[in-house]
């Protein structure tokens, strides 16, 4: 980027086209996976 003009417009332009495609995102997973990967985080019930 030559200044921090181009680089606002090219940032703009990336978000205005990720926001525009709308990719999702899968956050779910099993209760045991969630146990396995959380266990430090959370007690053993």
């Amino acid at each position: 980027m030559t200044d921090i003009d181009m680089l606002e417009k090219e940032t703009s332009a990336w978000a205005t086209n990720s926001n525009e495609k709308q990719r999702g995102v899968n956050w779910q997973f099993k209760v045991e996976d969630a146990q396995r990967k959380l266990r430090s985080l959370h007690p053993n019930v």
